[in-house]
């Protein structure tokens, strides 16, 4: 560095006064400049349009309230993917069952744990009993939402008293979804208003697939039910499914086992993705709760 100032000095000096004096006034010109530049935004601030300012302002509030929105979206996919996640754990498959002295394959058969299942067990040994529906929940390791899929399917059965050496009426063996008021009169011993109401039930279901669905008729009662449980025959062929792919919205809120939000699901779905391909499909936007009930009265076409 020094070399090179040295260098300069000298050819600096070599030169005409005439010249030195040019570039030093040169020099002294952009110093002047500089220090201007450098001087002025102090002394002369500029002038900020309000409008700028509340424009700037507005925009800043408008890119922070995006990113909130963004923050809560993903908060609500998280949220969605963990609820999928419960409801994929808790699904059963139950079907009309009394839990007390219920064999160890049967509860495995409906979807539960092997360790539930022993603690089941574990409280009958100890002489643990199921008196009423609600005792199930004494089972800690079973979950709410599975105690609900269970519920509307757990019935006890009855010791049978002794009957009179004189029977009155006989009762006959009958198809359920083909009969019709007289013959469950006739036939099962059922008052008229009673045979009505499950006639009514039976068509706006489109058929029973199972005999327990009886007891969800108005006003059969449990002792009635036992009483006609073993007389009962089903024809599954005989249900009325609904293709899922053209029900409109009216027929399918019309059937006892999808209420509003689950049929505004489906039908949306199936308005924004096209028809379904598998019924798997519906388990996957609606509750799966009551799916395995929806299942039997579906179909794909």
């Amino acid at each position: 560095m020094k070399v090179q100032l040295k260098k300069w000095l000298r050819s600096f000096l070599s030169l005409k006064k005439s010249e030195q004096r040019g570039i030093i006034i040169l020099i002294v010109i952009i110093l002047i400049i500089n220090s201007f530049n450098v001087i002025v935004p102090y002394i002369f601030k500029p002038k900020i349009d309000p409008k700028f300012a509340q424009n700037k302002n507005e925009l800043l509030s408008f890119i922070e309230e995006q990113n909130r929105i963004i923050d809560s979206i993903d908060k609500l996919n998280t949220n969605l993917l963990a609820d999928n996640t419960i409801q994929e754990k808790y699904v059963l498959t139950p079907f009309p069952f009394d839990p007390n002295d219920l064999p160890f394959d049967k509860w495995k058969e409906m979807g539960l744990k092997e360790y539930q299942i022993k603690n089941i067990k574990n409280y009958e040994a100890k002489g643990g009993k199921f008196l009423t529906k609600n005792d199930l929940k004494k089972i800690y390791t079973l979950k709410a939402e599975e105690y609900m899929q269970l519920e509307p399917f757990i019935f006890f059965k009855k010791p049978i008293k002794a009957r009179n050496t004189k029977v009155k009426n006989k009762l006959i063996i009958t198809e359920i979804n083909s009969a019709n008021e007289s013959e469950l009169i006739k036939n099962l011993g059922i008052q008229k208003y009673l045979a009505k109401r499950l006639v009514k039930f039976r068509n706006l279901l489109g058929g029973f697939y199972i005999k327990y669905q009886l007891s969800e008729v108005y006003g059969l009662s449990d002792s009635i039910y036992f009483k006609i449980q073993d007389f009962i025959t089903i024809d599954s062929t005989l249900i009325n499914k609904l293709n899922i792919n053209t029900v409109s919205f009216k027929d399918l809120l019309r059937h006892p086992y999808f209420d509003y939000t689950t049929t505004k699901a489906i039908i949306n779905e199936r308005d924004q993705n096209g028809k379904f391909n598998n019924l798997s499909q519906i388990s996957n936007i609606v509750n799966n709760s009551t799916f395995a009930k929806q299942r039997h009265y579906l179909v794909l076409q």
